[in-house]
């Protein structure tokens, strides 16, 4: 086996026509100062290379590669782990996102001898028929929605701000018909007050003449308080700021319908599984493998107990497997995604980091930093970082300087830059 990746002439983005060998099965430093295209070169040519050779040879319609090089030889198929999180789709778990859920419902399916489609969470029979797979139910949350400090009559509501004049108005007719002093604040007034404003309905309507684009209109309507929903004008939807997200008090988070609820393994549902943080989960997953001989199953709640093992030791053990992957910070799922790496039956990937050390607490980093050491035996690894941990263990470090932007992008000796 060659004991370097080489490529030479690079010139993505800032890079100045350099050369790199990068050492194989090792870890491998990428330092310099900010600008001087340490990012260019691990993540948009090294990492960049080893996806596209790979991707190249099975997928269709692959996207020409932007980086600019002369050559390259003995390249691995590549794995590019930034601490970075675009994903917005709330129903993207951990479980969807790192394909565990379909092993745990195999697991959930035999062991009971019910269908696997029973389990779904893509079929609507099987949702919790209150906040229909979510978990959550959004809310409006009085909070974003009330200026405590504006008096009443002059409407505390940032959700009535669009034509005023007609919230002013109403709300200071259901003030008088209620026997509240409109010009308290919100904060000054009494809990049964309060309730009444928020929650409250007039016994009739009242007609509002209020100021309309350059001229008046008239609306007649009862009063509704803002935490009703119930619009008093055309249309009227609060946006979506004035919302929160709740805990969904009929599945308790768990997404699945109440029928599920009766479906246990070791005393767990399926959505008790999913929500039970990683550090608890693990003794029953071990409890679970004990009293399985099959051989698929095996191999599948195996597959579970390595990703909830090595989510622990990156001390992610507060995590589970329905968490939504917009809800975590980039490093935690960088972190996650080193989870997948470790307990992957793969070897000899390209592995691309991206500060993996950045804001772990002492115990942390170094469990993190341990971690990225065993990559190290079985992958090869490329790290942009200037940790000291990193640079005393690293085999080859490569610096790019000596300043960043149009002055940066040149190989420099790493031993003056790290002295400095």
């Amino acid at each position: 086996m060659e004991k370097t990746i080489n490529i030479w002439g690079i010139e993505t983005n800032n890079l100045k026509n350099i050369d790199v060998q990068i050492e194989r099965n090792a870890l491998n430093l990428i330092i310099g100062p900010s600008g001087s295209g340490k990012s260019s070169l691990a993540y948009d040519t090294i990492a960049q290379i080893g996806q596209h050779e790979f991707m190249s040879m099975f997928a269709d319609n692959i996207s020409d590669p932007t980086y600019r090089i002369k050559g390259y030889e003995n390249m691995l198929a590549a794995v590019p782990i930034r601490q970075s999180n675009f994903n917005n789709n709330m129903r993207s778990t951990i479980g969807t996102y790192f394909g565990i859920n379909r092993s745990i419902i195999l697991i959930y399916a035999a062991i009971l001898g019910i269908d696997e489609d029973f389990f779904v969470l893509n079929k609507e029979e099987n949702l919790c028929s209150e906040c229909h797979g979510l978990g959550y139910i959004r809310v409006l949350d009085p909070n974003r929605i009330i200026n405590y400090d504006i008096p009443l009559g002059k409407n505390p509501f940032r959700c009535w701000n669009r034509y005023k004049g007609f919230y002013q108005q109403i709300i200071q007719r259901f003030c008088i018909d209620k026997g509240i002093d409109d010009k308290k604040t919100f904060r000054q007034l009494t809990d049964k007050e309060k309730n009444l404003i928020l929650y409250g309905e007039s016994d009739e309507k009242y007609s509002i003449r209020y100021k309309k684009n350059n001229g008046f209109s008239r609306r007649s309507t009862r009063y509704y308080g803002a935490m009703t929903r119930k619009p008093m004008m055309v249309k009227f939807v609060p946006s979506g700021q004035f919302y929160t997200d709740e805990i969904c008090k009929s599945c308790q988070g768990k997404k699945y319908s109440l029928q599920h609820e009766q479906c246990l393994v070791n005393g767990l549902s399926i959505g008790d599984f999913m929500t039970t943080p990683f550090e608890r989960l693990l003794t029953y997953i071990e409890k679970i493998i004990d009293d399985i001989t099959d051989t698929n199953l095996l191999f599948a709640i195996n597959n579970i107990h390595r990703f909830v093992k090595k989510a622990i030791e990156l001390k992610l053990g507060y995590l589970f497997f329905h968490r939504a992957i917009p809800t975590l910070s980039g490093g935690e799922l960088q972190r996650l995604r080193m989870v997948q790496v470790l307990s992957t039956q793969l070897s000899n990937l390209l592995l691309v980091l991206d500060e993996p050390l950045a804001g772990l607490s002492g115990n942390e980093k170094k469990a993190v930093f341990q971690s990225v050491i065993d990559l190290a035996e079985k992958h090869t690894v490329v790290i942009v970082d200037h940790s000291d941990l990193f640079v005393k263990s690293s085999k080859r470090i490569i610096a790019l300087g000596e300043k960043g932007g149009r002055n940066g992008g040149y190989i420099i000796d790493s031993k003056k830059y790290l002295a400095e």
